[in-house]
């Protein structure tokens, strides 16, 4: 989606809807009016038409900074409307970026409205026809599970891959890289998807033999320097699994480690990272066990947001390794 102005033709006259009011709480849409191309433009009557700066902060189901809006008109003649957005969980802190929302839009005066004033982004609408019992989950509450069969295009890299680390074969293969997700301007071993909801619980199974200088495990990456890791690693020659953070410039820092027993260093590893909002936690058991022991205390997870960390491409979550760690 183009974040510029759009000129749209309806009933003879032209619109021109454009973004203004800054891309944080103040931002909105507005539309201009003309009967020619060339304008002049007058400012239409209803502007802005979408905005969400003069609802209460304390609104059930928040979404804030509205706009950059796009339309399109359907085959059965109806308008749409998509547009960027934010789910804060907490004052402006939310780890799942500027995401795309879908608004059918009205048109009033000879100007279309996607929501009139004062009326918040309804979190579910309702669409006649639409038929979602075959499409993917894209939001709402649902489960996803890959066994890799093939590469899914919701899977992601940090920047443009020079060479191939990663295969399928019976599952993930990763070949470490010299490279961590602290560095920038490389692309380091990790795939991962985007965090899509403020609660969740990502898992995996790891198969790792460790060896000196050498981490495997799920980072949560925001940033280089906004990012945790869980894996496996060795600790004083021991394997251990390891939880790491790095919230600012400073180098990344170790908060919890825990040594494993010969045998269980031997067999799979489980890991889980479960969020609720500002509250990370993170948890591992060895493949056998029922119960997950958590790692370290409850993480801030607002140090992963754009409040903190800057930009709006939100958290991904995914499967690393790297062959340039430190051994502790």
């Amino acid at each position: 989606m183009d974040e510029g102005p759009h000129l749209l033709r309806k009933d003879g006259r032209y619109c021109l809807i454009a973004a203004e009011g800054g891309t944080n709480e103040g931002h909105s849409e507005v539309a201009f009016l003309s009967d020619r191309v060339t304008g002049p433009y007058v400012p239409a009557k209803n502007s802005p038409i979408l905005t969400q700066r003069d609802l209460p902060e304390d609104r059930p189901d928040k979404v804030s900074c509205t706009g950059h809006a796009d339309m399109v008109q359907t085959p059965e003649g109806d308008w749409w409307a998509v547009f960027l957005g934010c789910r804060p969980y907490e004052d402006r802190h939310y780890n799942t970026g500027r995401e795309t929302f879908l608004l059918p839009v009205e048109w009033v005066d000879g100007a279309p409205v996607i929501l009139r004033k004062g009326t918040a982004v309804p979190v579910v609408i309702d669409k006649p026809g639409l038929d979602t019992k075959t499409s993917r989950p894209l939001s709402g509450n649902f489960a996803w599970t890959d066994d890799f069969s093939i590469l899914d295009d919701k899977w992601m890299q940090i920047r443009t891959p020079h060479s191939q680390w990663w295969s399928l074969d019976g599952g993930l293969r990763i070949t470490p890289s010299e490279y961590t997700i602290q560095d920038r301007g490389v692309n380091p071993s990790f795939m991962g998807v985007r965090q899509q909801h403020a609660s969740f619980d990502a898992v995996t199974t790891l198969e790792f033999t460790a060896v000196d200088n050498a981490l495997a495990g799920v980072a949560i990456f925001q940033k280089e320097w906004a990012n945790y890791v869980l894996g496996k690693q060795l600790i004083d020659g021991v394997p251990s699994v390891v939880l790491y953070v790095r919230d600012s410039m400073e180098p990344q820092r170790m908060v919890a480690a825990q040594a494993l027993s010969k045998a269980d260093a031997r067999k799979a590893l489980e890991l889980k990272v479960s969020g609720n909002g500002a509250a990370y936690s993170f948890h591992y058991r060895v493949r056998g066990d029922e119960a997950w022991i958590q790692l370290g205390p409850v993480q801030d997870g607002r140090i992963l947001s754009t409040d903190s960390a800057g930009g709006f491409t939100g958290v991904m979550i995914g499967c690393y390794a790297t062959s340039g760690a430190v051994s502790e």
